[in-house]
């Protein structure tokens, strides 16, 4: 009996100093999970590249080249649309308060009531600033992080022909060898589809906003394309962005 509640102890002891090891090596551990999905997305690519004799590094350099450019390109899009958002602020305040309102008058006509300051007060052009402050705050970590990110991936590309060899050579079974690479074939396929499906979304959105004319349609197409990546909540989340910002930007009449 004494045995076992040592055992226990000793159990309980190693999991808290999993935990706290976890804790205070979390700014390495998203970089590295992070690099290593990207691994596996263009891992095909590799194949393919290695297929037609192209060396390692010479496709290292060819996907890391594509990832940047892709950092660089969505960046500056985003800045430049925050830039415009701060400077449309107070119109965008002045009609979520207008649309409250509205429904405010509708409730009331049901005799619904509630407390409606607080939803006014939720969405204030000094919070939304004070967001987008800390956001440009902490760039200096984003980058710092996205550095790190690449140069994990960079190494796992370069490794790219013995990280299968070396995993295979753990299993040591052939059934071992098989079940890795359905692994990787099963990510590869899961990470095709949700990214078809999370480009056609965003591109419905796209479609959608450009034909009401509202601005930054691609913007919020950009948003509902990542957010798409998130299981279940995260098409709910691009959803709601995008009816709300509707919401804020249609014509008048639209809420009238």
């Amino acid at each position: 009996m004494i045995i076992e509640q040592k055992n226990v102890f000793s159990i309980l002891a190693y999991l808290v100093i999993i935990i706290i090891g976890l804790k205070l090596s979390s700014s390495i551990i998203l970089p590295f999970l992070i690099a290593f999905f990207l691994f596996i997305i263009f891992l095909p690519l590799i194949k393919i590249l290695n297929k037609y004799s192209v060396p390692n590094s010479i496709s290292t350099l060819i996907i890391l080249l594509i990832i940047i450019f892709i950092i660089f390109l969505f960046s500056s899009y985003f800045i430049s649309a925050n830039e415009d958002i701060i400077r449309n602020l107070n119109f965008y305040q002045n009609k979520y308060q207008e649309i409250i309102y509205k429904i405010i008058l509708f409730f009331e006509h049901l005799n619904i009531s509630f407390e409606w300051s607080s939803l006014i007060k939720a969405v204030e052009p000094g919070k939304i600033i004070r967001y987008i402050t800390n956001f440009f705050s902490n760039m200096g970590n984003i980058i710092l992080d996205i550095s790190l990110t690449i140069l994990l991936l960079m190494f796992l590309l370069f490794e790219s022909n013995t990280v299968l060899k070396k995993t295979s050579y753990f299993i040591k079974t052939k059934e071992g060898e098989n079940k890795i690479d359905t692994f990787f074939k099963n990510i590869n396929r899961y990470f095709l589809i949700k990214t078809f499906t999370s480009l056609l979304t965003g591109f419905l959105i796209w479609i959608i906003l450009s034909y009401f004319e509202l601005p930054h349609a691609f913007f919020f197409a950009l948003i509902t394309f990542l957010l798409n990546y998130i299981p279940s909540i995260g098409s709910f989340i691009a959803a709601f962005f995008a009816i709300f910002a509707s919401l804020l930007q249609l014509k008048d009449k639209f809420v009238e």
